[in-house]
């Protein structure tokens, strides 16, 4: 309470360096300020807008953007931007907005007749680049472009092999992406290194899943990875892979709910995995260790789909 009365007195009086007045979405929805330093970009199923919530107090949030229809939103590693994908009618575009929330959202990337789709954008290490995913008919690329909106080209892809859901490794110059296929299922993991292309497979073994169904990502530290896999019961659980051992482990089970499902994985530092669930009837995002299996639990935070935390390491 006393940070947050601090923080209210501070913008008062001018404007913080990485504070931010915002419009709150929580609760009864009334107005005031948010100072986000570090949390979740989340989604709202009611109203599919971008949220932010620092780690301070999850239960105060702050809206992002007005227009509807958002999607995937994930951090940039300093925090202090989130790009999301956004439905309209006829397709998909990717826009960025300050975690500030004084400025508008903006328009980076609308969908085209052979780019449609986008979906999963990530910022670069360095802030410079996003990469994303999109269909060119019923086959998924990566695709690069410039946070000034310039200079898109596209990474990796063929009429035999489709990639989605990137994730940066920590040097800015690879990303790791499922690949496999959007019809029969993404079932492999590969390293793509955005100069070239050239993909190097880090694992086509999922364990007791059948295929990625959301989105695989990086630990920051590199040395593991979790996504959300669909099991043989066709419910979607957390798994988590070392990609030194290619060990794969389930983290999340519910043996008394098992029609749940959990989607988009996160990190929470290097040893925590965050996701959203719908265990119990409800939305909501959950942290849990990474070395844990078959487990559940760790409520983070109500009323909130897939998240993305940051900054982290």
């Amino acid at each position: 309470m006393a940070r947050t009365l601090l923080a209210l007195f501070a913008v008062a009086l001018a404007a913080p360096q990485f504070g931010c007045t915002l419009d709150l979405g929580g609760g009864g929805g009334g107005g005031g300020t948010v100072d986000f330093r570090e949390g979740y970009a989340f989604i709202r199923k009611d109203d599919r807008k971008v949220y932010v919530a620092d780690r301070f107090d999850f239960s105060q949030v702050a809206r992002l953007s007005t227009a509807g229809n958002a999607r995937h939103p994930s951090l940039s590693k300093d925090g202090r931007q989130v790009v999301f994908v956004r439905a309209f009618a006829g397709d998909t575009e990717l826009l960025t907005v300050p975690t500030t929330g004084d400025i508008a959202p903006t328009r980076l990337l609308a969908s085209s007749a052979t780019q449609k789709n986008l979906r999963t954008p990530v910022f670069s290490p360095d802030g410079t680049r996003i990469v994303f995913a999109f269909d060119d008919g019923v086959t998924s690329f990566l695709g690069v472009v410039n946070t000034d909106g310039s200079g898109f080209a596209t990474v990796a892809g063929s009429a035999t092999l489709s990639y989605a859901a990137p994730s940066f490794y920590a040097d800015g110059s690879a990303v790791l992406a499922v690949a496999g296929s959007p019809v029969t299922g993404y079932t492999q993991l590969e390293k793509v290194v955005l100069a070239t292309g050239a993909p190097t497979n880090v694992a086509n073994n999922l364990g007791d899943a059948q295929a990625v169904v959301n989105r695989a990502v990086l630990s920051p530290d590199g040395t593991r990875a979790a996504f959300d896999g669909r099991t043989s019961t066709a419910a979607n659980r957390i798994f988590v892979v070392d990609l030194a051992t290619r060990l794969v482990t389930q983290l999340t089970d519910y043996p008394s709910d098992p029609s749940a499902n959990d989607s988009f994985p996160c990190w929470l530092g290097n040893t925590q995995v965050t996701f959203s669930s719908d265990s119990g009837g409800n939305d909501a995002v959950y942290a849990l260790q990474a070395s844990a299996q078959m487990t559940s639990g760790g409520l983070q935070m109500a009323s909130a789909i897939e998240p993305w935390y940051g900054p982290n390491p």
